[in-house]
């Protein structure tokens, strides 16, 4: 009888450790690709997060640098500036309108003359205290409701914050007719220093205190009343805070991620970014 040689063939052994290797080989290139997918998809959304951060970032500048831009033809061109305080802690309008006396450093509003906005004349003269105006000519466009349409993409925002930076010295416009007082002059034309002094500080721009813009004097109408002390308003310090709007990707650390999510490994993990910077209105500047 002949033996069978054992150098044809494989034993049992050889077949589970051959196995093994094979499954811990296609494990590997399994965890590789997993990986690879993983870091594409987090680093795309940080590359989102940092675009509309910008974007953000450009539309808040946009809209408070131009805050107090005039007419620049009409009755009164100049900067409104000159006329009121363009920059106000706090919401104002139709809906929701917070109250004068209140600040709020999550919200602000912004007044201003578009470059494209055409004259228009009173058809006649508007009663006191009324909400109505009718003009001689309305010129309207069409558009979507606040500027957003179906299927575009919007920021995630956390956390917003103002910090408003005045000018040491006080203001001195606006000026009042003849005879007739306002908020920073009596009826004589002289300048109310006891209501209005300089600020101390070592540097001519200096933080505003929350309290010094809701505690008076107050300027202008019943309706539009604002603290004399939004006058000095110089710079805007902004905090923008974004997330991404994908729990997966969030940990749950809060100094990282303001809304906590469900990612437990760093690798798949997209904090949220912020963005402090500080805009100068060139209008306010223009004051005398």
């Amino acid at each position: 009888m002949r033996r069978a040689d054992s150098s044809a063939g494989f034993t049992v052994i050889e077949l589970l450790i051959s196995a093994a290797i094979g499954l811990l080989a296609t494990a590997a290139v399994c965890t590789l690709l997993t990986s690879g997918q993983v870091l594409a998809r987090t680093e795309t959304e940080r590359a989102s997060m940092l675009q509309r951060l910008r974007v953000g970032s450009d539309v808040l500048s946009a809209s408070i640098r131009a805050a107090g831009a005039g007419p620049d033809g009409g009755a009164a061109p100049g900067a409104l500036s000159r006329r009121f305080a363009p920059i106000l802690p706090r919401r104002i309008g139709r809906l929701r309108a917070d109250s004068e006396d209140v600040f709020r450093d999550d919200a602000i509003t912004t007044v201003s003359v578009a470059t494209d906005a055409i004259p228009a004349t009173l058809a006649f003269a508007l009663p006191p205290g009324s909400s109505e105006l009718y003009v001689d000519e309305s010129f309207c466009g069409s558009g979507s409701a606040c500027g957003i349409s179906t299927g575009d993409t919007v920021a995630v925002v956390v956390d917003l914050r103002f910090e408003y930076l005045g000018d040491v010295d006080p203001p001195r416009s606006p000026g009042a007719a003849p005879g007739e007082a306002n908020c920073l002059y009596d009826s004589a034309g002289s300048y109310n220093t006891l209501a209005m002094p300089p600020l101390t500080g070592a540097e001519k721009r200096v933080l505003l205190n929350p309290s010094q813009l809701v505690d008076g004097p107050w300027c202008g109408a019943p309706s539009t009343l604002y603290d004399a002390d939004l006058l000095r308003v110089r710079a805007v310090r902004i905090t923008l805070r974004l997330q991404t709007s994908d729990t997966v990707m969030r940990g749950a650390d809060a100094l990282r991620f303001r809304n906590p999510g469900q990612a437990l490994h760093s690798g798949q993990q997209v904090p949220d970014v912020t963005l402090m910077f500080s805009v100068i209105p060139r209008n306010l500047e223009l004051q005398p």
